[in-house]
């Protein structure tokens, strides 16, 4: 394909190009032959080809224009980061809300990851967010759903977005439970819905 093209493409349908290719390229030709290779001709039979070729190029280029995941937007770029866990509970987390405290570590548009302590949190569910827990310190029981399961370090915890998956967790001992969020996109208190509290 002409790389003229592709700054006007979304980066979300860039891997919709090959699916394409073949129609831009006709498209372009047609164009191409029609005008006589850059020279207009004014005859009923290529202004009609060179109609039909610049109409299969524009409704090419506007599905390629609007294809994208509704709930995101492009992603920005991450910059290499070494964070230590100890280090930002040491200084305290930055956030409350809900019975729980949370840090930011890191986020893009299409996701992100968090650092969390409770010692419980009741029934809620995301409805656009997914996601993945991964158990640092102290030991909880949990229901996503209708599953109940006990968690402590080392498990990782799969929560997908919806209603179906509502969830709390309850710690075990005195102990508050820290574990990794991974979420996509990213964690945010406006996506929790309340069932209970």
């Amino acid at each position: 394909m002409d790389s003229r093209w592709k700054f006007l493409l979304d980066p979300m349908a860039l891997p919709l190009l090959p699916l394409v290719r073949g129609p831009m390229q006709i498209a372009l030709q047609i164009t191409h032959t029609s005008t006589g290779g850059g020279q207009m001709l004014n005859t009923r039979g290529t202004r009609l080809c060179r109609s039909a070729g610049l109409a299969v190029l524009g409704l090419t280029l506007l599905v390629l224009a609007t294809v994208r995941p509704p709930a995101y937007s492009a992603p920005t770029a991450l910059k290499p980061a070494v964070i230590h866990v100890d280090d930002v509970l040491a200084k305290g987390l930055e956030h409350k809300a809900g019975g729980f405290s949370f840090s930011v570590l890191d986020e893009t548009a299409t996701g992100g990851v968090e650092l969390f302590s409770l010692k419980s949190v009741a029934r809620h569910y995301h409805p656009t967010e997914n996601h993945f827990l991964y158990i640092l310190k102290g030991r909880a029981k949990g229901q996503i759903g209708n599953v109940t399961a006990e968690v402590g370090p080392g498990d990782l915890v799969v929560i997908p977005a919806g209603k179906d998956y509502s969830h709390q967790f309850q710690a075990l001992g005195s102990e508050p439970v820290e574990f990794l969020l991974f979420s996509t996109p990213p964690f945010h208190a406006k996506d929790i819905v309340w069932l209970q509290r």
